[in-house]
């Protein structure tokens, strides 16, 4: 969630010019990226153990 927040917030990309705005857009991009390997990792951790094959959950 706080990568979320500092997406929206700390990389004002919109409001930048020049070498300003592609490094915002870049520190952005980076952020979705690891977004979206999180969410990857967390789909195939679930696929590789399915509910109901006795492992202990908490």
């Amino acid at each position: 969630m706080p990568t979320l927040v500092a997406m929206a917030v700390a990389h004002d990309f919109r409001n930048r010019t020049g070498a300003a705005h592609f490094m915002a857009l870049d520190s952005f991009f980076a952020h979705l990226g690891l977004i979206a390997a999180c969410v990857l990792a967390t789909r195939l951790a679930d696929a590789k153990y399915p509910a109901g094959n006795g492992r202990a959950t908490r």
